[in-house]
């Protein structure tokens, strides 16, 4: 239901950050991990200084198995 919801929400804001940030968590929850790492992909292209974004980007590349690029956004994080 939440990711109905969710779906709906960026269909009518799709410029507002928080709807993407939030889509993608609900994906990430449900295991949808590639689907979850793209959306934040985006996310963090458009609001780089971001820590959230970039820890939940972090995790969802984790999930994916790169946790090359994972390190790297999560030390981004810490900066």
């Amino acid at each position: 239901m939440a990711l109905g919801m969710a779906q709906k929400a960026k269909a009518s804001m799709p410029g507002d950050p928080n709807v993407a940030d939030t889509l993608a968590w609900i994906k990430y929850k449900k295991g949808l991990y590639s689907s979850a790492a793209e959306e934040l992909r985006n996310l963090v292209r458009q609001t780089p200084a971001n820590g959230l974004y970039q820890f939940h980007l972090g995790m969802a590349l984790l999930k994916v198995g790169d946790s090359a690029e994972a390190r790297k956004s999560l030390q981004k994080l810490l900066k």
